[in-house]
């Protein structure tokens, strides 16, 4: 039942569910104005709680009586329940649009919490689809710096969503990518910087490579579909791997996770006292986990993790400038693994080698020499044989391809007795090798150890200071295109660029000036030669730059050390 009553201001109390924060104070004068002249043509609803009232909305028409200085407001009092409050109070704010993105991602998430919904009701009731619920209620997620730009129209809900890729990752790179976004750079290349400076994230797809993007060097395409994609191949999630998966430190935790893990793999969730739960019709079991007190990040990744989506449509993979990040390793990892144990099936049928299992093989192993195409008479015969010590190994970090396999992910090696031969002959032959050490190897080692000390001082002393020979040189974009490095960006610092440039140019010269011969013959040849290539480019060398290079020279048993430094 609804009746018209007026109502003291002083008992007037806004909306508890209010979404909106600020008032627009022209909007209360101009309504202020209308009701000075005109009187209030529709007076608000509200209802009667503990002896005050309360507006389901009105609220600009309440500040507007208070500029006038009323003393009373006419409203209509039903009787309204805590559901129907946020409701209307939401239901008056969409119909204007008067409510920012993290406004609406707050409201959401209430409506959510507090009334028990799901993402598909608060779709239903905001007039959109339950992804935008999910995708707007992550606007939360971001650091409070963000959400207040992005609640005063300081950033646009575009740029707002690319710096959610990166806060999925790394929470210390955001601030910095909100600030160059606001300073006038791109989102996409800010989130680009951003995911380049973070060691949370790493590049899956070069844009220069060109053709299909894939997850990594002949792995499976970013776009490729859960359905066709080697499931039953994912490693067994274990607890301990989760935690580390999720950067959980907390040993409390362990149980709780255990719980998770089984409810969001069996179906079947239950309570910490071992009490059966149900889902409610119409959520996930994502979905009931977060309901019940789970933490949605941590949720979220779980199911990344478990049932892991096409890298394409993973909130955790990020485009820019046509390169694919991918900003959660594990699930990258996991993923990686179940693709090399889907390979290693089909080579061991197609070979006839089994596929290596540490509890039966044992972890004594020999690569067979296969990488890179090359295989010697020996290992040929043992793989055209099939030796019943070869076995085939996955999940190997080495991205070299291997003859037999053609695989980056798969190789051949030796195991049980076959793999003890091996190393029994590998160490007979270091030690003949060792015996055979003579004064022409020792020559060869001392010419490599004086060529590597060599370029050491290169590239620590004379480089810097023979860069001053091209000071004159000041296009970036010429001196890039000479050295052969990628073009400089924007936000690039210019005296850094440079810098960096004219070294490389003087190390460019210097390779073609000192040349092999005298590389080999050590820094203080090398140094002694600068001098005089100095003197030709008129480079002024610092007096000690002969004593410099001297204690870059090797340190052998034929150059003995004196004082801590090599003696002269």
């Amino acid at each position: 039942m609804e009746t018209q009553v007026l109502i003291p201001l002083d008992q007037i109390d806004h909306n508890p569910y209010q979404p909106r924060h600020t008032e627009d104070s022209a909007a209360v004068a101009e309504i202020a104005d209308s009701i000075a002249r005109n009187g209030l043509l529709q007076p608000p609803t509200a209802r009667r709680v503990n002896g005050r009232v309360q507006l389901a909305f009105g609220h600009t028409r309440l500040a507007a009586h208070h500029m006038l200085q009323a003393e009373y407001m006419p409203l209509f009092l039903r009787e309204l329940t805590d559901l129907q409050m946020f409701e209307i109070g939401v239901a008056e704010n969409i119909k204007r649009r008067d409510l920012n993105p993290i406004e609406q991602a707050a409201a959401m998430k209430r409506y959510m919490d507090e009334f028990g919904k799901t993402s598909v009701e608060a779709a239903e009731f905001f007039g959109v689809s339950p992804e935008s619920v999910r995708g707007t209620v992550r606007y939360l997620n971001l650091p409070e710096p963000v959400q207040e730009k992005l609640a005063a129209g300081e950033i646009n809900q575009t740029a707002a969503r690319k710096l959610m890729t990166i806060a999925r990752v790394d929470q210390a790179q955001v601030k910095q990518a909100m600030d160059n976004i606001t300073s006038g750079m791109s989102a996409e290349d800010a989130v680009d910087t951003a995911m380049r400076d973070s060691d949370k994230a790493f590049i899956m797809w070069f844009g220069w490579r060109g053709g299909k993007p894939l997850a990594g060097d002949n792995l499976w395409a970013i776009d490729l579909a859960p359905a066709k994609f080697p499931m039953k191949q994912l490693p067994e999630m274990k607890v301990g791997d989760a935690l580390k998966s999720l950067d959980i430190q907390e040993g409390f935790m362990l149980d709780r996770v255990k719980l998770w893990i089984d409810c969001l793999t069996t179906g079947i969730c239950k309570g910490p006292d071992g009490i059966r739960e149900v889902p409610e019709p119409g959520d996930t079991v994502a979905e009931h986990l977060i309901k019940h007190g789970a933490p949605a990040d941590v949720i979220e990744k779980l199911v990344h993790l478990l049932q892991p989506p096409a890298c394409s449509s993973c909130p955790f993979h990020s485009v820019s400038d046509k390169q694919h990040f991918c900003g959660f390793k594990p699930c990258h990892t996991r993923k990686r693994k179940a693709w090399s144990a889907a390979e290693a099936e089909k080579l061991s049928k197609k070979l006839g080698i089994a596929i290596y299992d540490p509890l039966k093989d044992g972890k004594t192993i020999v690569p067979m020499d296969g990488a890179y195409g090359h295989a010697g008479p020996t290992a040929n015969k043992l793989v055209q044989d099939k030796h019943p010590d070869l076995r085939l190994q996955p999940h190997r970090n080495d991205y070299s391809e291997h003859c037999w396999t053609n695989s980056n992910h798969v190789r051949v090696i030796l195991v049980g007795n076959g793999a003890k031969s091996k190393k029994e002959q590998e160490q007979k032959a270091k030690a003949a090798e060792s015996s055979r050490d003579n004064d022409r190897d020792r020559q060869w080692r001392l010419q490599n150890q004086r060529r590597d000390a060599s370029q050491k001082f290169q590239d620590e002393i004379a480089n810097p200071i023979f860069a001053v020979a091209f000071k004159e040189m000041t296009n970036l974009f010429v001196m890039a295109a000479l050295v052969g490095a990628v073009p400089p960006k924007k936000a690039d610092k210019k005296t850094d660029v440079l810098k960096a440039l004219r070294i490389r140019l003087a190390d460019n010269a210097l390779d073609h000036v000192i040349g092999w011969d005298k590389r080999q013959e050590g820094p203080v040849v090398v140094a002694k030669h600068l001098k005089g290539v100095a003197t030709t480019w008129g480079v002024k060398l610092p007096d000690d730059f002969l004593d410099t290079a001297k204690g870059f020279e090797p340190v052998t048993a034929e150059t003995p050390k004196k004082n801590g430094r090599v003696k002269a």
